[in-house]
């Protein structure tokens, strides 16, 4: 009987992890799950007393941990940590604890906890749930906090079977010097009950650091942009005799940003290359379905070191073509990378060779000879990003350092460099890396290590036009002051132009987050003195390293993050004018810095193509007499199909002798034709691109906007 006892209490003691005995926390958790989202069962898999979880966890790191009493929540206890040693990694320090009960493989599983910071200050943990020997990720999240207790709910299917004491959850500390609070952590293990999907996800992602309507930031950067980013333009028209003319219309229509606006691309599947996608290319030049396109690209692998001489993912003549195709219609060309010294992104050969110095440097010398030189690639690419991760990536430094010369191996760099500029002198040389805003670091021996380096290649006298700043965004947005501070320092300190060289958003962020952060991020950069670009890595589902795109889905559907770039770039900062001159002759106003055409409507349509930069324009224009006023366009004129693949038809409300001129996106003239009918064919069939149809009718001018796909 008294074994029997105490085989009985052995069960109640090992049942109170289970629901059914648990502290008010956990009960008041309960009570929120079925109420709000009608989640019933499922087993705890660590104790129901949250007071004794966190005096029982283990704990890492040089820093310990303290024990605070908490008032006014469903909690009433939490672990403080207060971090004042700048590690290296996050997961130099840590805290966590043990699974105490077994979780089977395809479970469906819901991790909860609290977090806070103790002082002002945001701060920055890393959620994690693995297994304890390989270390191998169930959830790994980098997530904020801030001030205010928030509750993080994430649901996750395990991917493996693990017993009692295999499996452990918790937090990396270590992201930086900060007081942190958490509390209230364990899994609910519904098993088969429910699917993932069926579980609330509260990731609390969309208070990111600058997302309030009314953030300080947003008045600041709205001024920068006014002041930096756009330039004065006064336009004159007298007539012939020099005096001014009163009431001369002018079309001030905006083709194309000064300010680059761009994406990766598959060099293959443009240009009639081997993966040819026509809606990929008919979207990389109409992103809005208005002739609206990027001005910048970069390929994404096909420049690479290893893809060039394995000829992957086409043929280096494929890739010559691909960069003539752009260059025709008038989008510059990044390089991506000359040298990415990571032990896996070398190629073959010169990894295994790696301790035969002589064959390793010969081997980097006829790369840049080769690719540097070759048709379509010299003198024809705007930027090279010569030097890619070279912070981490370290494998060439350290096999180089001590041997033939080279002291630190960094010298390799220096050298890179300079046979680059010597070889050619044409593009913008760029330092890349990731260690910055997707690593949401902004400083630490990390940060500093790769301001140290860049600080060698300065004062070593190599050439350095750039720094490139990866924006690989997670589920967790880099806060936007974080963002300030980083591109504010490192301006401070060099002196070099910076530009966002791959962005994007993890797809576990949600649309609205993805589109609210794409807008306040990228109303940031363009606002910074620094800037003179924002490339995203990749536009489309089909074709991205992480499946999600800024752009568009893999159906071709604009997604709202899309949609919140197009309303920027080509919306709220595009230039767009009809505007008369006054009594003076004169028009003043101002624009975005970029391409334009300028239409005067005289008895000969004067039509003019500039471009607006830092000193802005002033244009004189000669006119006999005015011809009528009018916009670039009405409703008594229609063309169909637009966008279409040639041969499209414009149809008018009237039968008089009407001029067609087609211009190119550059403004000069590829067709002209006159006619008198009312259904008038464009029997033309341009390369795929963005025109402007321009039809004169007895000194009435009007424009439309035409897309061939």
């Amino acid at each position: 009987m008294k074994i029997l006892k105490i085989l009985l209490l052995f069960i109640f003691f090992c049942s109170s992890i289970h629901i059914g005995a648990q502290d008010d926390y956990h009960q008041a958790l309960l009570d929120q799950l079925q109420n709000d989202y009608g989640i019933s069962g499922g087993t705890f898999n660590i104790s129901t007393d949250h007071i004794a979880n966190n005096l029982a966890a283990w704990n890492y790191g040089q820093d310990g941990v303290t024990y605070v009493d908490i008032a006014d929540e469903s909690f009433s206890h939490a672990v403080n940590a207060d971090i004042t040693v700048d590690y290296e990694n996050a997961w130099n320090a840590g805290w966590g604890i043990t699974n105490e009960q077994a979780i089977q493989e395809n479970d469906v599983c819901l991790l909860v906890y609290w977090a806070r910071t103790a002082t002002g200050a945001e701060g920055r943990l890393n959620i994690f749930a693995e297994n304890n020997v390989t270390y191998q990720k169930e959830v790994y999240r980098t997530f904020p906090v801030g001030l205010e207790w928030r509750q993080y709910l994430v649901p996750f299917v395990s991917s493996a079977s693990y017993d009692v004491g295999a499996f452990q959850f918790g937090f990396h500390i270590g992201a930086a010097q900060q007081n942190v609070q958490f509390t209230g952590i364990n899994i609910i293990n519904y098993q088969n009950a429910y699917a993932e999907e069926d579980l609330p996800n509260i990731r609390n992602n969309d208070v990111y650091g600058g997302y309030e309507a009314d953030a300080p930031w947003r008045f600041v950067a709205q001024e920068n942009i006014e002041s930096l980013r756009k330039a004065n333009i006064q336009i004159t028209v007298n007539d012939n005799n020099g005096n001014p003319l009163e009431n001369a219309g002018v079309a001030i229509q905006m083709m194309q940003h000064e300010y680059a606006f761009g994406t990766a691309v598959v060099s293959c599947a443009i240009a009639g290359n081997d993966c040819q996608d026509d809606i990929y290319e008919s979207k990389l030049l109409d992103l809005d379905g208005k002739g609206h396109g990027f001005n910048w690209v970069v390929f994404e692998n096909g420049l690479k070191w290893d893809a060039w001489e394995s000829q992957w993912p086409t043929s280096q003549f494929e890739k010559a073509d691909a960069i003539d195709w752009l260059k025709a219609k008038d989008i510059k060309v990044r390089g991506h990378n000359l040298l990415w010294p990571g032990r896996w992104y070398l190629p073959n050969d010169v990894r295994l060779n790696i301790a035969n110095t002589d064959y390793v440097l010969e081997r980097i010398d006829e790369h840049l000879e080769e690719i540097l030189n070759y048709p379509s690639i010299k003198g024809e690419l705007a930027e090279w990003d010569v030097l890619n991760e070279i912070t981490v990536e370290r494998f060439l430094e350290d096999s180089l350092a001590g041997n033939n010369g080279f002291i630190t191996g960094r010298e390799i760099y220096l050298d890179v460099l300079n046979k680059t500029k010597a070889i050619d002198d044409s593009p913008k040389l760029y330092i890349n890396d990731y260690m910055t805003i997707s690593s949401q670091r902004s400083k630490g021996p990390v940060y500093d290590r790769y301001q140290g380096f860049i600080q060698e290649i300065i004062d070593a006298g190599a050439p350095l036009d750039g720094i490139g700043f990866q924006a690989h965004i997670g589920t967790y947005p880099t806060s936007i002051y974080q963002v300030e501070d980083i591109l504010s320092d490192f301006y401070e300190k060099f002196g070099l132009k910076q530009k966002i060289t791959e962005f994007d958003i993890d797809g576990d962020a949600g649309d609205e987050v993805e589109a609210a952060y794409m807008r306040d991020f990228l109303t940031y950069i363009f606002s910074h003195p620094s800037t003179d670009g924002f490339l995203m890595w990749g536009f489309w589902d089909g074709a991205h390293w992480k499946d999600n795109a800024p752009m568009f889905d893999e159906d071709w559907n604009l997604k709202p993050s899309g949609q919140a770039f197009i309303d920027l770039v080509f919306n709220e900062w595009w230039t767009d004018k009809f505007e008369t001159t006054a009594a003076n002759g004169v028009i003043n106003t101002d624009g975005y810095k970029g391409k334009y055409i300028i239409q005067v409507n005289c008895d000969e349509v004067i039509l003019d193509t500039v471009d607006l930069s830092d000193d802005g324009i002033d244009l004189v224009y000669n006119c006999q007499e005015l011809s009528s006023i009018n916009e670039f366009s009405d409703n008594s004129i229609a063309l169909y199909p637009n966008p279409s693949t040639g041969n499209a038809r414009l149809k008018r409300s009237s039968t008089g002798l009407v001029t067609i001129n087609v211009f190119s996106q550059t403004g000069h003239i590829v067709h002209t034709f006159q006619s008198t009918n009312q259904n008038i064919e464009l029997l033309i069939s341009p390369p795929k691109g963005s025109y402007v149809i321009e039809l004169v009718e007895d000194k009435s001018v009007k424009r439309l906007n035409w897309i061939v796909q």
